[in-house]
């Protein structure tokens, strides 16, 4: 099956209860189409996130929804890019907060449970 036989693309609005043609239905058997909201790639992620903790019977633990949640992040990685970030939030009158307080060095470090050690030994 070519793509043009599925992908029906319009300049009009696609409508949810739009149905496949019969040639395309046969070929994609358990295809889902989700509404969800406006941002449609974080709530496929979350529901992807989600999918990978269950087994269809029991409930996953994992949060509905991220800590930034559907914000986006900026992470700049030196001090100048954290003024060069702050000033053009002012100049693009932009909302934001520190999620984290920045240290003064601004230097990530490693979990204290993360190997720090390679497995491979080093040539000689």
């Amino acid at each position: 099956m070519r793509a043009k036989e599925f992908i029906l693309e319009s300049n009009s609005v696609v409508k949810i209860k739009q149905r496949l043609p019969k040639n395309a239905e046969s070929a994609m058997t358990g295809a889902h189409r989700v509404a969800g909201t406006l941002d449609r790639t974080y709530d496929l992620n979350r529901i992807m996130m989600l999918l990978a903790g269950t087994d269809g019977k029991n409930h996953t633990h994992a949060s509905p929804q991220s800590w930034a949640g559907k914000n986006n992040t900026a992470h700049p990685y030196t001090v100048e890019e954290l003024k060069m970030l702050k000033h053009v939030y002012a100049l693009a009158n932009i909302e934001w907060d520190d999620v984290i307080a920045q240290n003064s060095s601004n230097k990530s470090t490693e979990l204290d449970d993360t190997n720090k050690r390679s497995p491979v030994n080093s040539f000689k």
